[in-house]
Order: structure tokens, then sequence, then C-alpha cells
């Protein structure tokens, strides 16, 4: 199994231990594309998608930077190694995944 399976078999992780699976169709990791940068990720996701509209929502700086270069809003979630500097930057912050569906 290569690196780039392993990531994504551990976001899918991720998603299915939360039961986010419900909102989550496909995860994406930074190894699918060549510059290595979330930003050219979440555009690469959005014009796959062709999502106009939509939100990023993670807890480190480069979530936020992100969604901002994407045109998209930033939801910083305040947990594991999030900091606060960090989520400042953010247009909401929330503490927990259940708070996210008040937002949207």
């Amino acid at each position: 199994m290569s690196v780039m399976d392993r990531q994504i078999e551990y976001l899918q992780a991720i998603v299915e231990t939360s039961n986010l699976d419900r909102f989550i169709q496909n995860t994406y990791s930074n190894q699918l594309i060549r510059s290595g940068h979330k930003s050219d990720l979440v555009q690469m996701v959005k014009n796959k998608n062709q999502i106009g509209k939509g939100y990023v929502v993670g807890h480190r700086s480069s979530d936020i930077s992100a969604a901002k270069d994407n045109e998209l809003i930033a939801v910083g979630v305040n947990f594991d190694f999030a900091q606060g500097d960090e989520l400042k930057q953010a247009d909401l912050v929330v503490n927990n995944f259940k708070e996210i569906l008040e937002l949207v």
C-alpha cells in the first residue's frame, strides 16, 4: 500500500469514526497534487466537483488559507493541535464537529 493510499485510508477512518460519512462523499490528501499545497488541493476538489460556494473545515492555518485562497468560508475547529493564533484567521470557529451543523 502506498503512502497516499494509507493517508486516504486514515482520513476515511476519521470520517467513519466521527460518523461524518453521511456528510462527506470523498476524502482527499495533499499527496494527490504535485505542489503539496493545500490551497491547490482545495482548488482541484472545487473544480472537480464544480463547487462554487462552500466551507473548508480544519484546525490549521493551511486549512484556513486554503479556504480563503479559493474564496470559500473557513471554519476553524478548536481541537487536536489547533493553535489560537491560527484559528483567529478563520471566518468561523467551532469547538466540535456538531457545531458545524448549526452553521450550514
